[in-house]
């Protein structure tokens, strides 16, 4: 069998399957193939010169512990994520101080993957 580079997605017709192609300028840097059922597959340009190509499977994500506090400023509810009891308690402490504002403090699980936890320590302003 004789193969040709593709340069679009649509060029890629398998039955049933989704294909999605990733470019930086003009440089494929990976495609993702998604069934019909929703199973994706992930092949990825190595990170380095020379590097091989990388196959990817979904994985879980992280299961962690964290500290829901759950407040409502002029109608819209918001709702933050602490590491710890203690600095989740501080904050709604804070809001009920400065503000007036009275905040639910939960313990839940969650699902985390890395994005999520870079964000967890962005402070966002009241």
């Amino acid at each position: 069998m004789k193969f040709a580079i593709a340069k679009t997605a649509q060029e890629c017709q398998l039955r049933g399957v989704r294909v999605e192609i990733e470019k930086v300028d003009t440089t494929t840097r990976a495609v993702t193939l998604t069934d019909a059922d929703g199973k994706v597959l992930r092949i990825e340009r190595g990170q380095t010169y020379g590097s091989d190509i990388n196959v990817l499977i979904p994985q879980p994500f992280d299961v962690e512990e964290r500290w829901l506090v759950k407040y409502e400023i002029d109608g819209v509810e918001i709702k933050k994520f602490f590491d710890s009891d203690y600095n989740a308690q501080s904050h709604a402490e804070k809001l009920d101080r400065d503000h007036s504002i009275k905040a639910e403090r939960t313990h839940v699980k969650v699902q985390v993957d890395d994005t999520a936890k870079e964000l967890a320590d962005t402070e966002i302003p009241l």
